[in-house]
């Protein structure tokens, strides 16, 4: 296996290990009857899936973004995601 084989499956790793964490805390977030933590999970669960798409050419970021305001829009989700672009861009002013 080359390096860049090794990146390559550790970086699917990573991306997979985040989707299933994230399809897990929508599952205890339903099964709390906990809102937030179902509608945050189900918002955010395929952005991992939609990172391996860019790392591969197959997405851009700009389209990943697109599609995450689209499922905010969906979701009812659409302040909260726009209040934690505001912060992320008075609070984050490096690349």
């Amino acid at each position: 296996m080359t390096i860049n084989d090794l990146e390559t499956l550790r970086r699917r790793q990573i991306h997979d290990l985040l989707y299933i964490a994230l399809i897990e805390i929508r599952q205890l977030g339903g099964d709390l009857k906990s809102r937030p933590v179902f509608g945050l999970a189900n918002l955010l669960h395929n952005v991992p899936l939609e990172l391996e798409q860019v790392a591969k050419r197959e997405m851009t970021y700009e389209e990943l973004f697109d599609s995450l305001n689209v499922r905010a829009k969906q979701l009812n989700c659409q302040k909260w995601l726009d209040d934690q672009i505001k912060w992320l861009e008075t609070h984050r002013t490096h690349p």
